[in-house]
C-alpha cells in the first residue's frame, strides 16, 4: 500500500497546512474588540448606578439581574471607560440632563464608529487569512514539487540510467567476448536483457507517474472497488457461515 501510494500525486496526500499565523491586522482587531467589551461593561455598571436610585421592586431588579449578566460577559471595563460611563450618569442625576444627553449622543457615535472599525479589521484579517494560506499552499507545492522532481531524477538513475550502463556492459562483452572467453555471448546478452529491462521498468514508471498526475482519481477507484469487493467477499463469507451452521429447513 505505501508503494502505491507514493505514486499518488503529491497535491492528493500532502501535508496538512497548518493555520496562518501573524495576521498584520489581527492585533488592531484584537484591541478594537477589547476596547469595545470594556465600553459595554462600563456602560452597565453605570445603568446599575442610575438603577440604584429607583424604587425597590420588580423593575429595579430586572435591570440590575439584567445588567449582572452583560458585565460578567463583557468581563471589567478599563478605569478610564468606567469614570466616563459613571461622569455621564451623575451630571443627569445632578439635574445636568442636557449636558449628558450630549454625552451619550456622543458615546453613541464613537459605538457606531468602533463597530464599522471592527467589521472593517474582521474583513482585512479574513482576507490576510486567504493571502497567507494562499502563500503557504504555494510553498508547499512547492516544496513537493521539488521533491517529486528529485524522486523522479533517481527513479530513472536507477532505471534507465544503471539500464544503458548495463545495455553498454552488454555491448562491450559482445565484442570482447573474441579476446576474453569468460566474456561469453550468453553473458553479454543476460546483461543486454537486464539493461534493457531497467530501461523498460523507467520508462513505465515515468509513464504511469504522469497518468496518475493527470488522473490521480484511477487509484481512488482503483481503491476503493477493491473495499467494495472484499465487503462482498465477507457478506458472501457470512452467508455461507450461516448456511453451515443453521440445520436445513430451520
Amino acid at each position: 500500500m505505501a508503494a502505491l501510494m507514493s505514486l499518488v500525486p503529491s497535491a492528493c496526500h500532502g501535508p496538512s497546512q497548518p493555520a496562518p499565523t501573524n495576521l498584520p491586522s489581527a492585533p488592531k482587531l484584537g484591541e478594537a474588540s477589547d476596547a469595545r467589551l470594556s465600553r459595554i461593561s462600563a456602560s452597565a455598571e453605570a445603568t446599575e448606578l442610575a438603577n440604584s436610585h429607583n424604587p425597590d421592586g420588580p423593575a429595579k431588579t430586572a435591570v440590575f439581574e439584567s445588567n449582572s449578566v452583560v458585565r460578567k460577559l463583557a468581563g471589567p471595563a478599563t478605569e478610564s471607560d468606567r469614570l466616563e460611563a459613571i461622569k455621564l450618569v451623575n451630571s443627569a442625576l445632578n439635574g445636568k440632563l442636557n449636558e449628558a444627553l450630549t454625552g451619550w449622543a456622543k458615546a453613541r457615535g464613537d459605538a457606531e464608529a468602533l463597530n464599522a472599525r471592527i467589521q472593517s479589521l474582521e474583513q482585512q484579517v479574513a482576507a490576510e487569512k486567504e493571502r497567507a494560506k494562499a502563500e503557504m499552499a504555494a510553498k508547499i507545492k512547492e516544496i513537493q514539487d521539488e521533491a517529486a522532481k528529485e524522486r523522479k531524477r533517481w527513479i530513472m538513475l536507477s532505471t534507465i540510467g544503471l539500464g544503458a550502463l548495463a545495455l553498454a556492459a552488454g555491448v562491450v562483452m559482445l565484442v570482447a567476448g573474441s579476446q576474453y572467453p569468460f566474456l561469453g555471448p550468453r553473458m553479454a546478452f543476460a546483461t543486454m536483457g537486464g539493461g534493457i529491462t531497467l530501461i523498460a521498468t523507467g520508462i513505465a514508471v515515468n509513464a504511469i507517474e504522469r497518468a496518475l498526475e493527470a488522473h490521480p482519481w484511477i487509484i481512488y477507484s482503483g481503491i476503493g472497488l477493491a473495499f467494495a469487493f472484499a465487503l462482498v467477499a465477507g457478506a458472501l463469507g457470512y452467508s455461507n457461515h450461516r448456511h453451515h451452521v443453521t440445520p436445513e429447513g430451520k
